[in-house]
């Protein structure tokens, strides 16, 4: 009977030895995927925040922009009756999901003003210092104003508060920010304020609100959630 070549037949330590090897093989591989994983994951975390901080960064610089043009605004009109900042997010109620999240910052002057040449100009002033700033791209109006960026006279006796106020709407770009802001003047009897929030006066007979925002969707509640 034929005997086995002894050459051809494993002893025990080699067969631990190649073991051995195969086990070193799949550690190294988990060790270097495990390694590919952690970076990436890094990667993206880095990628993400970086992102974070370039989207914040334009609401700060709305902050700015509005924080500065009230002191020069101020500076010209002189101290409106009140000056009410807001800077929230918010999300649209959808049927089935939660709507995209925005972020806006604002700011509303209700300055006191005599008759309508008053309020006119108080708004050339502003839109002066605006149009210094911002890159003003489109222009619109509603209420009763005939398409016109001067105030007419106001009808006191037969003044219906939600639909005889008189409003320009101006929109504006904030360069290289992609942000949305525009300017809102709303020109009305000061006894007979257009929204809920609007000032009234008893010691004005008109008042001008002037209204500066700005706003884009966000990556993240910058602000307080209102809604």
């Amino acid at each position: 009977m034929a005997t086995k070549n002894p050459r051809l037949t494993p002893t025990r330590s080699v067969r631990v030895k190649h073991g051995f090897v195969r086990a070193h093989r799949l550690v190294s591989f988990i060790f270097i995927l495990a390694i590919v994983v952690a970076a990436t994951g890094y990667g993206l975390y880095v990628h993400n925040q970086h992102a974070l901080k370039a989207d914040k960064a334009r609401f700060l610089q709305a902050e700015s922009d509005i924080s500065s043009l009230s002191k020069e605004i101020i500076a010209v009109t002189g101290q409106p009756l009140k000056v009410d900042n807001k800077k929230f997010c918010s999300r649209p109620h959808l049927t089935y999901e939660r709507g995209p999240l925005s972020c806006d910052v604002d700011v509303t002057y209700f300055f006191s003003v005599d008759d309508e040449s008053q309020a006119t100009l108080m708004y050339n002033n502003v839109n002066t210092i605006l149009q210094a700033t911002w890159l003003r791209s489109s222009i619109k109006f509603s209420g009763t104003k005939a398409n016109s960026t001067v105030f007419q006279t106001i009808d006191s006796k037969n003044y219906v508060a939600t639909t005889d106020y008189q409003q320009i709407y101006e929109f504006y770009n904030l360069e290289n920010k992609d942000l949305q802001c525009n300017a809102v003047y709303n020109f009305y009897l000061a006894e007979s304020a257009p929204y809920p929030e609007y000032v009234k006066s008893d010691v004005s007979k008109y008042i001008l609100a002037v209204r500066l925002s700005c706003s884009d969707y966000a990556k993240q509640e910058y602000y307080p959630l209102n809604n």
